[in-house]
């Protein structure tokens, strides 16, 4: 019968060479022991085989580990300067071409996380399979079957979840076993770090404009009117328009707004002052006085410097009705504004009005039915009213003026058309513009977007005929922001610091117990192990077909132990129970082999236990 031995671990010495001379020393033999010639001549002389140099064979057989774990951790910390570069920052696209399609945020990461993922399982595997190794070295034997279940550990998810349970987690190869399994849910954690907010950005392609008016003249060089009465006769169509336009607008509640040009709905502006027409009104119900008869009746307001109206109407529930007066002001002013549209809806926040012409003169009439600063005397020096506004910026217009050529049409446009009487009766069917008013929802706020509206009309004639004092906006659209969340990266960098350490521990290890730096290689124990008898005749009893299929190998394995003894290279195989080795032990069922394994593997957790209390000691 042939003779199974295990390769020497270490060449034979060669013999020695003739001495050159007396004075010169005789070579060491390859082995490191001393000459059997002159046993005490190289007492002193270090062996070969020093902690250094075992510590670099170790490290040079886990070279392409230490470099894949290298390159792992160049992979992620990169990925974090990366991240860190454009979080909170429009998201990047890198065309590697003009041709060629733009690479995008999240292809890198995919990118990163399968290096990250393929450089972290690739030294856990091997190191797994050298645990295995390591395994062997208990004094008392491993059950051979549990070399596959490391190296099914350091091949796949079920692999490591078998090793996980048959371990305990009491083992450094249950890190190995636990790294392998989050290897497989890393890739969702690289790409969830990273989420696209949208955001409203300044595009500065596009240019916008406000329009806004710093002076409104018109009919100059017309002579003054002698009675503002017939004033109106020279205010511009399109001013008269816009008279009109406010005061029977089909949405009273919607005012008009000014003239503004932005491309994508979304636009802001800086601050600037405008002239503009603006509106008081006092509510004067309280001062009315109603006096009725069977047949008419018609309000009077003591002491107020309006028509009287007299309304005519047949019946005797009229005087039910609930009767509203307002005394309005429409005046010039001058507005520091802050513009800006939003999804298309535009509006105006007023930051400060100044109402007081500064070279004109307000009535005072105290408080008789709210008149205050709201009235002025019109010169008959035909001065210009003159608007100015503190606090503007230098390269903003502060002055703003009002000819007297245009203040006196306006105030005779609305003298036309607001003064007169209203009438209810048989015949009384004229729907002249106080008629109209009358019938409105609402006053005030018909006389407010009158204001408005000629506001608008001063600020599109002005900036039409004067594109120069437009005033420039910014617009904005809608861009993708990158959003980095840095929680879902907690577990590949826990993953990196455990691949760390477990590479650490296996280096260790692999020194402590003075095993061959072995790893995942399958010819090991074609070259070091060594089968006694009972092991032999384990195999000489097994099923033939069971050699055929991983599983059945699985099942001769189960019934033969190994020992690796420290320092030794040899792989001592002998049976599990040599007395009972025979062929019904050999072919177990699955369910009876598992009990076996779990025995075995609760014993090898004790053995394990005793080792590391004696390495404690």
């Amino acid at each position: 019968m042939p003779t199974y031995r295990a390769l020497p671990d270490d060449p034979p010495p060669e013999p020695a060479a003739p001495k050159p001379s007396t004075n010169s020393p005789e070579p060491l033999p390859l082995d490191g022991s001393e000459s059997a010639e002159e046993p005490g001549h190289h007492r002193n002389a270090k062996p070969i085989k020093t902690p250094q140099s075992r510590a670099s064979i170790i490290f040079r057989g886990l070279v392409y580990e230490l470099i894949s774990v290298a390159v792992a951790a160049a992979s992620f910390l990169g990925l974090l300067v990366l991240l860190r570069a454009y979080d909170n920052k429009p998201e990047p696209k890198w065309s590697p071409a003009p041709w060629a399609q733009r690479i995008t945020l999240n292809t890198l990461v995919s990118i990163v996380s399968t290096v990250f993922r393929s450089c972290i399982l690739f030294p856990v595997a091997t190191c797994i399979s050298q645990f295995g190794w390591i395994w062997m070295t208990n004094p008392g034997g491993r059950s051979l079957q549990d070399l596959t279940s490391y190296n099914s550990a350091s091949g796949g998810l079920f692999g490591s979840l078998n090793l996980l349970w048959r371990l305990r987690f009491w083992h450094y190869a249950s890190i190995g076993a636990a790294i392998t399994l989050l290897g497989f849910v890393s890739g969702p954690f690289f790409q969830q770090s990273v989420d696209y907010d949208l955001r409203s950005v300044i595009d500065p392609a596009f240019t916008p404009s406000a329009n806004a008016v710093a002076a409104y003249s018109w009919g100059e060089g017309i002579p003054g009117w002698n009675y503002a009465q017939d004033a109106f006769q020279v205010l511009p169509c399109n001013m008269t328009a816009a008279i009109l336009a406010g005061l029977f607008a089909p949405d009273q509640t919607s005012p008009p707004k000014p003239v503004s040009n932005c491309p994508t709905g979304n636009c802001t502006w800086e601050s600037f002052g405008t002239l503009s027409v603006n509106s008081k009104c006092v509510d004067i119900s309280s001062h009315l006085e109603a006096r009725v008869n069977k047949t008419e009746y018609y309000l009077e307001t003591p002491g107020d410097a309006l028509p009287q109206r007299t309304l005519n109407e047949t019946g005797s529930n009229i005087i039910n009705k609930t009767i509203e007066a307002f005394r309005c002001a429409v005046y010039f002013s001058a507005k520091e504004v802050l513009p800006r549209v939003e999804n298309g809806v535009y509006s105006e926040e007023v930051l400060q009005e100044v109402t007081r012409p500064e070279n004109v003169q307000f009535l005072d009439e105290g408080e008789k039915v709210g008149a205050r600063r709201y009235f002025v005397y019109i010169h008959d020096s035909w001065d210009p009213l003159v608007f100015r506004l503190p606090g503007l910026p230098p390269n903003r217009r502060n002055n703003f003026t009002v000819p007297m050529t245009a203040f006196v049409p306006i105030y005779s446009q609305m003298m036309h058309d607001l003064q007169g009487t209203v009438l209810w009766g048989v015949g009384q069917k004229t729907e002249t513009t106080p008629v109209l008013l009358n019938k409105a929802d609402s006053v005030v706020q018909s006389i407010q977007n009158m204001a408005d509206s000629v506001t608008n009309e001063m600020r599109r004639n002005e900036s039409s005929t004067g594109p120069e004092r437009a005033i420039q906006g910014h617009v904005w659209i809608q861009q993708q922001f990158v959003v980095v969340r840095w929680a879902w990266l907690a577990l590949p960098a826990s993953m990196l610091v455990l691949t760390s350490l477990f590479l650490a521990a296996t280096i260790v290890e692999t020194r402590r117990k003075d095993v061959g730096v072995w790893l995942s290689s399958p010819l090991v124990l074609f070259f070091n192990a060594h089968l006694d008898s009972s092991g032999k005749d384990v195999l000489s009893n097994a099923n033939p077909k069971c050699l055929n299929t991983a599983e059945g190998n699985a099942q001769v394995a189960a019934g033969l132990k190994a020992t690796i003894f420290r320092g030794s290279r040899t792989i001592d195989v002998v049976a599990t129970e040599p007395a009972k080795a025979q062929e019904s032990d050999v072919e177990m069922r699955p369910l009876r082999r598992s009990n076996e394994i779990d025995t075995s593997v609760g014993e090898g957790r004790k053995d394990l236990t005793s080792d590391h209390r004696r390495s404690d000691t």
